[in-house]
């Protein structure tokens, strides 16, 4: 399985030479590719599935430039209808539990985020390896299932210490600090964490990063930047 980050910057973005697109990515494993979220305008060779965690704009808003004869995966039926408006080309498919995308598995599940739109993030199950993706999030109920013994953790960074609160958004950014803590508490951790969905909190990356990894040094952490490419 092959990781690119399309881009990992968040809701509030700033100057900065690692995080200048919208939090996204794409995945192919065999013959098979999959993007995860279209904020950007699409670029690049067609893909055989899209999936969207939810509906604001940093994760959705270009999804009319998708090329056609793509599956657009969405976890809520919810979805549906404001992103038909945006009349993008591919035919949608609603997957409300693991689903199995020719040797690919993969699972949504839900967090608490927003008050607007219903959000999830999903888990992946490729031969043997796990993956986790989760830009947004504010509370993730049942995570010490959900996180545990997986090889790598995609994890939203929007904030460091103090939850965020968008008033007049209906939304909450969770502090990825507390959630380390969390964390660096369980019996089997991520094997690896990746930060993703950069916020203003968590600027600049590098050092905040360096910061938690001295905070948590059970945990392998680390950032990501636009571009970067990773295997599993």
């Amino acid at each position: 399985m092959r990781i690119k980050l399309l881009g990992v910057s968040g809701f509030s973005p700033w100057q900065s030479r690692l995080a200048k697109k919208f939090t996204s990515s794409q995945i192919t494993w065999d013959d098979k590719s999959l993007q995860i979220d279209i904020g950007e305008k699409y670029e690049g060779k067609p893909v055989d599935f899209l999936l969207i965690t939810h509906l604001h704009y940093d994760h959705v808003q270009e999804i009319s430039s998708l090329p056609g004869s793509v599956s657009i995966m969405i976890p809520s039926l919810t979805f549906l209808e404001k992103l038909k408006r945006k009349q993008p080309r591919g035919e949608f498919r609603v997957f409300k539990t693991k689903v199995r995308l020719n040797g690919l598995s993969v699972k949504p599940f839900p967090v608490l985020h927003s008050s607007t739109t219903l959000t999830y993030g999903f888990k992946f199950y490729w031969n043997k390896n796990t993956l986790v993706w989760l830009p947004d999030w504010c509370i993730i109920p049942g995570y010490m299932e959900i996180l545990r013994d997986i090889d790598y953790l995609f994890l939203g960074a929007s904030a460091l210490k103090k939850a965020i609160q968008h008033k007049g958004y209906g939304c909450c950014q969770g502090a990825v600090y507390p959630m380390l803590e969390k964390i660096s508490k369980m019996k089997n951790p991520p094997k690896q964490i990746r930060l993703i969905h950069f916020g203003m909190g968590m600027r600049p990356i590098a050092l905040k990063t360096k910061y938690l990894q001295k905070e948590f040094p059970n945990l392998k952490i680390d950032f990501t930047r636009d571009n970067m490419k990773l295997e599993l």
